[in-house]
């Protein structure tokens, strides 16, 4: 997709009307028409300066990814050199962030999961990135000393993210993404989660 060229005033309403539209319904469901009859702009307009709706979508999310990454980073400053720990802290940064902006949040949710495969080629060189910044804030300045001889932090790390993705869908299946439920069990969670964690932990750390 080659670089779009909006006009200051129209970029802002047409990305909080797209992330509207897609948040709500998804890419498959979501409506062009809704978009446009939402904010003063034609489609033609709209088309002249996305083409279509694919290229619109994909604008959104790296939009969103551009709001949300460095809010994140914000958020998770010194970290803990305990491998698990720092899990923890990640993990509720990024719940905290899921509950305040729901809608970016459930963009991402969709072209990072269900939608991948049909947007992998815009969207690959982003997931790549996304990979990157993971390594970096769960491995960068660790302890490695607490861990087994011979267990790969890698593979470990592999496995915590596999889970925290598998128990994410669980809990917005559970709370049929209502966020503001999602936010008042939000305690309940995080326990449920580190049971998932101390099993491992204990798993490949040196006994205490």
């Amino acid at each position: 997709m080659s670089e779009i060229k909006i006009p200051g005033d129209k970029e802002a309403v047409i990305y909080k009307a797209a992330l509207a539209e897609f948040s709500k319904n998804g890419y498959d469901l979501a409506s062009t028409n809704k978009i446009v009859n939402s904010i003063d702009i034609s489609k033609g307009t709209l088309f002249n300066y996305f083409g279509n709706k694919r290229n619109l979508y994909i604008f959104v999310v790296k939009k969103v990814l551009d709001f949300l990454t460095p809010i994140l980073l914000e958020d998770i400053k010194n970290l803990s050199p305990d491998f698990f720990e720092r899990i923890s802290q990640v993990s509720a940064a990024k719940l905290k962030l899921t509950l305040q902006y729901p809608e970016e949040s459930n963009i991402l949710l969709e072209s990072f999961g269900t939608k991948f495969e049909d947007f992998k080629k815009e969207l690959q060189s982003e997931y790549d990135k996304y990979v990157v910044l993971s390594n970096k804030l769960l491995l960068d300045e660790l302890d490695f000393s607490k861990f087994k001889s011979g267990i790969d932090v890698q593979v470990v790390f592999n496995m915590l993210l596999f889970i925290g993705e598998g128990f994410s869908k669980q809990i917005t299946t559970l709370y049929k993404s209502d966020y503001k439920k999602i936010l008042e069990n939000r305690d309940f969670i995080q326990e449920e989660y580190n049971k998932y964690i101390n099993i491992i932990r204990t798993s490949v750390y040196k006994d205490n």
